[in-house]
């Protein structure tokens, strides 16, 4: 078995208590009954690649069929708190659909008060959970509920730690939001194991919670299966882990994919531009920085001629071209003869260090300018 956040294979044993009892589902009335029961192995592995700590003896076919929803002790007064707290914060990320997995009795769904809220709850428990907003009782099925649903915000308390493989889940629920071009937030709540490692504590074992996440391994498992980790915090004396994800899709889609899209054209006018000075004044425009990302830069620009100065402050460099071009790499006293108007720094994270370097050798040059998202930016 590997690590089921980031597949690992490198494992360590930290206590396996060997068979024990179900600890919620095993609740009976009958003695006999209780003591007879099914033991099931409790065998605690924590992960040396990225510290997530699991059950390695669970059995992945295992069924929970939870009734009666939280069955946590949740009427004292600080989880009361806790749950309120939770319940605006949730109601606070959207105005459009909330879609709760595993709402259990409702207990959640009615502190929101919230007109557009869903709830998924396939146990009998969905009757109580219907009195406080619209449920179905069904199970929450990526490809299927994201398309039928196009939810907001979906909504996970003390779910995914009982799930055998939370990843795939994670994973299926990304691909699913990318096909059905829907963007929603996915808030999941679990319990902190940190606090049990630190105190090294007995009782935090369950059988039925086969994952034990810390938030880095929380954070972890959503960035390796199709999320990105929009905020997360801990609360409920940090007993408690809170995480607001969005699809990797949908965060690539909306931002990255359209501002590379206009910074090609952006990119190609700065081109242009350029050309366009240095044919009216050659030497008015130099470029600074030859190898690596500079490289990369100039060979995107594509110039199509050879006689725009690239310097570079590494005299490793000078005398030798830039790959891939015929552009020769000079030293940066040529541009006491050219005076040009504008030095464009290739590698934009260095734009300081070269404008720094102009100042200190006196280098007549009119402006200082590197390119980003495709245009040309003034050295501040």
């Amino acid at each position: 078995m590997k690590c089921p956040v980031c597949s690992s294979a490198h494992l360590d044993t930290l206590i396996d208590f060997g068979l024990m009892p179900l600890s919620v589902l095993g609740l009976v009335t009958d003695a006999d009954q209780s003591v007879a029961g099914k033991c099931h192995m409790v065998d605690i592995n924590i992960c040396r690649s990225c510290g997530h700590v699991f059950n390695y003896g669970y059995d992945q076919g295992f069924v929970q069929p939870f009734e009666g929803g939280c069955t946590m002790y949740n009427n004292g007064g600080p989880w009361l708190e806790h749950m309120n707290w939770t319940a605006q914060y949730v109601c606070g990320c959207t105005d459009g659909k909330i879609v709760e997995i595993g709402a259990g009795n409702g207990e959640f769904a009615r502190l929101c008060n919230y007109d557009n809220y869903i709830a998924y709850e396939p146990t009998a428990d969905c009757e109580q959970c219907s009195k406080y907003c619209k449920t179905r009782q069904l199970y929450f099925v990526p490809e299927d509920s994201i398309r039928h649903e196009m939810p907001d915000v979906i909504l996970m308390r003390h779910v995914l730690e009982h799930y055998a493989q939370p990843g795939e889940f994670l994973q299926r629920l990304s691909k699913a939001c990318r096909v059905a071009k829907c963007e929603p937030y996915l808030i999941i709540e679990v319990p902190n194991i940190t606090n049990a490692l630190r105190d090294v504590r007995v009782e935090d074992w369950v059988y039925e919670h086969p994952q034990h996440f810390t938030p880095e391994s929380l954070c972890a498992l959503a960035r390796l299966h199709g999320w990105v980790v929009d905020d997360m915090f801990t609360t409920y004396n940090d007993e408690v882990i809170i995480v607001r994800l969005t699809p990797c899709v949908g965060t690539f889609k909306k931002g990255r994919r359209q501002a590379f899209d206009a910074m090609k054209k952006d990119l190609q006018e700065t081109r242009n531009n350029l050309l366009a000075m240095h044919k009216q004044n050659p030497g008015s425009v130099v470029l600074w920085g030859g190898a690596g990302k500079g490289a990369t830069l100039i060979n995107m620009l594509d110039l199509s001629f050879d006689s725009i100065p690239i310097v570079d402050s590494d005299e490793r460099k000078w005398g030798k071209r830039v790959p891939g071009t015929v552009h020769m790499i000079v030293e940066p006293a040529v541009l006491k003869l050219l005076k040009p108007a504008l030095v464009v720094v290739t590698t934009a994270w260095r734009v300081g260090d070269i404008a720094e370097e102009i100042r200190l050798k006196q280098l007549p040059v009119g402006s200082v300018a590197s390119i980003c998202q495709g245009k040309l930016v003034p050295e501040e």
